[in-house]
């Protein structure tokens, strides 16, 4: 999986909880980690890492939330 290839790892818990959830024609990355959000989009003290987004990007259609500091 390309998010988990592309994920830095530190304790490996981001990149361990990364999975894939689908329903129908809806399929998703998400990740179990309860801190992913803030690695996934960055915050005032850290960069984005953005491992789903730039998957999920790079396999059809995306329209969710934006990493900081980095547009599309």
């Amino acid at each position: 999986m390309d998010a988990r290839a592309s994920a830095p790892v530190f304790t490996g818990e981001y990149r361990d909880g990364i999975g894939v959830e689908a329903s129908g024609d809806d399929v998703r990355l998400v990740d179990e980690d309860e801190d992913a959000v803030y690695k996934e989009y960055g915050t005032s003290d850290t960069p984005a890492h953005a491992a789903l987004t730039d998957a999920a990007r790079s396999r059809g259609r995306y329209s969710g939330w934006q990493p900081k500091g980095r547009r599309r």
